[in-house]
């Protein structure tokens, strides 16, 4: 039988650390949840000491993360990935681990009695609609990498691809799902990476800004990096139309289920065609694809080969057609 297991984390405040002091919540979500889950585990910054992931936690002057107050001092939540790692090293194969953030009083719609009742079901359907082992809701198609994420992620992690700029921001603090498999521990195992590159996790600000960037979401927007990279490039066979879930405010239990790879209000400046819809460009001329990229040459040979190729491989590559 399946388990489901809950992990929460919280920062206490001092003389433990200087995060905010949100240890009340602990006994709040507890009552919301323990009758819903097999298990429920915590984490704070001490315990990571403890253990030794000093890093993780490592206090930071504040910089571009000017919206989260004393997440700086937690170490801008590169524990997130690590935290889910560690617990999903105990878990059977097929188990789900389900992390959300605990600050209720912050945020009492993301912690609803309804919410729980329902939550099994709830992440269930989402891993079903989503298609694959890792689930994390897509936030509102009106926020975008770009201005949300350091531009030196796009341009190093991200390749500095165009889709990654477009990619919408997914909310990994409101709710992530990883059932157990080579899949999630892959995609969990590269952010927990990512968020070790201190260029990356902090709040410092790394060579000229994209023209629209706002600030900074740091282990929230590395993630949506990562995920953008594996859709363009089909990692793990990753629907294109991945989570096809987005959640409204804040209640999980009121979400909206979409079918295209970028919301139509911000992907039509360039990518209508491109990545709106399974379709063609209307201007793709198959000769000229494989003259521009010379190493399909040898094996790609006809219409047909060269428009499957590039909407099933060569468009996630970023593969000049023109």
């Amino acid at each position: 039988m399946v388990k489901y297991k809950l992990i929460c984390f919280y920062s206490e405040g001092p003389p433990n650390d200087n995060g905010l002091p949100i240890a009340h919540n602990k006994e709040l979500m507890t009552n919301l949840a323990k009758d819903h889950f097999d298990e429920i585990i915590w984490y704070t910054p001490a315990k990571l000491k403890e253990m030794g992931y000093d890093y993780y936690v490592k206090e930071r002057e504040a910089g571009l993360v000017s919206r989260n107050p004393g997440m700086c001092n937690i170490g801008n939540c590169a524990w997130r990935p690590l935290i889910m790692l560690l617990e999903l090293e105990k878990m059977e194969e097929g188990d789900i681990l389900v992390y959300r953030d605990c600050n209720i009083q912050k945020y009492p719609r993301q912690h609803q009695p309804k919410q729980y009742k329902q939550i099994r079901q709830i992440v269930d359907h989402f891993l079903k609609t989503c298609n694959f082992d890792f689930f994390v809701p897509r936030h509102s198609t009106k926020l975008l990498v770009q201005a949300f994420v350091k531009t030196n992620i796009i341009k190093e992690l991200g390749e500095n691809h165009p889709f990654t700029y477009k990619f919408p921001m997914h909310y990994s603090g409101l709710l992530t799902i990883a059932r157990k498999s080579p899949i999630s521990i892959q995609l969990l195992t590269e952010w927990k990476q990512a968020c070790e590159k201190e260029e990356w996790i902090d709040g410092k600000k790394y060579g000229p800004f994209y023209s629209k960037f706002r600030w900074f979401t740091p282990e929230q927007g590395i993630l949506c990096v990562i995920i953008s990279n594996w859709i363009r490039k089909r990692k793990f066979n990753i629907p294109p139309n991945y989570p096809r879930i987005e959640i409204d405010g804040r209640d999980i239990t009121k979400y909206v289920e979409f079918d295209t790879i970028l919301p139509e209000l911000n992907g039509k400046e360039n990518y209508e065609n491109e990545w709106l819809h399974f379709n063609l460009p209307c201007d793709f001329d198959w000769q000229s694809y494989i003259n521009i990229n010379n190493d399909l040459q040898e094996t790609i040979n006809t219409k047909e080969k060269a428009e499957t190729h590039w909407l099933h491989n060569g468009r996630y590559e970023g593969r000049k057609y023109k």
